[in-house]
């Protein structure tokens, strides 16, 4: 999202920012999608919980079937 921190979940990339939404971004905000949680992302993307250095321990919380 424009002017948000892009990091991908690496450290390194801490403080880069984007000049302009993403196209999928700009065609749902066009939609009229309302943006309103941003969470970590694990480093294969197959996962529903993940701790990093940057934002802790996040996990999905809408069933304990899923996270310990």
């Amino acid at each position: 999202m424009k002017g948000l921190d892009l990091n991908g979940g690496f450290v390194g990339w801490v403080g880069n920012t984007s000049a302009e939404d993403a196209h999928i971004l700009q065609i749902l905000w066009n939609a009229g999608a309302v943006f309103y949680v941003r969470t970590t992302q694990p480093q294969t993307l197959m996962h529903l919980e993940t701790s990093s250095n940057l934002y802790g321990c996040v996990k999905v919380n809408m069933s304990s079937v899923f996270g310990s």
